[in-house]
């Protein structure tokens, strides 16, 4: 999955098989922040985990990286 847009906490996807979607963050989270989100495709319903960085200046940003450098996220569906 690729995340094509990120506005106003609506985000836009693509999924490799072409199918296109979007979803919305209803709490805002910190000015500099990560979020991981599990995002399952409405065509193939393939799944992937998108990492979302939110931040107020480049050196933060740089930052936020360093800090998720070879951190590993998995995820496992409900009730599997």
């Amino acid at each position: 999955m690729k995340v094509t847009k990120y506005k106003n906490r609506a985000v836009e996807y693509k999924c490799e098989c072409g199918a296109k979607g979007f979803f919305g963050i209803r709490k805002e989270f910190p000015e500099d922040g990560a979020l991981v989100v599990s995002v399952k495709c409405p065509e193939c319903e393939a799944s992937d985990l998108i990492t979302l960085l939110q931040y107020s200046s480049e050196e933060n940003k740089e930052l936020l990286l360093k800090e998720l450098e070879g951190v590993t996220f998995t995820y496992e569906p409900e009730g599997g």
